[in-house]
């Protein structure tokens, strides 16, 4: 398992430094945060997946928030 770790974070490492020169000749900032954010965002999923961290899906978070609406509208017909 430290092997998958260790091989995960040098090829985030390499997208990073593959990446980065580009964006920072840009000078975009807006940019560069995406760029940083989106690849934190890959990392922490990538390494919930190598540690078989368990999570559920978003359709119970989308089930839960209409539920009570879906409950409300069958209640008025």
């Amino acid at each position: 398992m430290t092997i998958k770790v260790i091989g995960f974070i040098v090829a985030a490492g390499f997208l990073y430094w593959i990446e980065m020169p580009g964006l920072r000749n840009t000078r975009k900032k807006k940019d560069i945060f995406i760029f940083i954010s989106l690849l934190a965002v890959a990392i922490v999923l990538g390494l919930a997946k190598i540690f078989k961290v368990y999570h559920t899906t978003p359709l119970y978070l989308i089930s839960g928030l209409f539920k009570p609406i879906s409950d409300l509208i069958r209640m008025l017909q």
